[in-house]
């Protein structure tokens, strides 16, 4: 991480929050004793995932970069639909946390640091 800029410490601690949050968002709500055991598999599954990226991020990974693009834009599409099926603001704010890695990785500076250059038509 010597080198790096600050935007990639700004991803890492937000996707630090993503994943302490997959783990503790089933117990958020009461319906957690309702859910079945695939419902906390996904979960874990998912922070499993986002520790995997942080990972990635730290080390500087090209392949953290690109997964960093798709993953989280997966996951504002899944948070924008829960949040319109429940209502919870949780999801809002998750999905504005998820844009924000999505500019911070689209960034020059971020480019640079991954080993990504920009295409030039």
């Amino acid at each position: 991480m010597v080198g790096s800029p600050r935007l990639v410490y700004v991803i890492v601690v937000i996707q630090a929050i993503f994943t302490a949050s997959d783990l503790v968002s089933p117990f958020l709500s009461g319906a957690f004793l309702n859910y079945e055991i695939g419902d906390f598999l996904m979960a874990y599954f998912m922070a499993i995932l986002d520790f995997i990226l942080l990972v990635g991020f730290l080390r500087g990974s090209k392949w953290a970069w690109f997964f960093g693009l798709i993953y989280n834009g997966f996951n504002i599409l899944n948070h924008s639909l829960a949040f319109f099926g429940t209502q919870y603001l949780s999801y809002v704010i998750l999905v504005l946390m998820r844009i924000t890695v999505l500019f911070c990785l689209r960034s020059s500076s971020v480019r640079r640091y991954f080993g990504v250059t920009k295409v030039s038509r």
